[in-house]
């Protein structure tokens, strides 16, 4: 688990154009993402942790299945 440090560190390397493409696109693939945004899947990552798109996905998976 990283620590909030860490993905506050992160936080300052992504712009809002970046974090908004992630939150409208979070059902693509890590791979997808990374090549769309030119990073690294590692930061594709610990972005969408540290924005809650895992927490959310998750979250959203639980309530659609039967």
């Amino acid at each position: 688990m990283k620590t909030k440090k860490y993905l506050a560190k992160i936080a300052q390397n992504w712009s809002t154009s970046e974090d908004q493409f992630l939150i409208e696109n979070c059902e693509l693939s890590i791979d997808q993402l990374a090549q769309a945004l030119q990073r690294s899947t590692d930061e594709i990552q610990d972005r969408r942790q540290c924005l809650g798109l895992i927490r959310r996905m998750r979250a959203v998976t639980r309530l659609t299945m039967p």
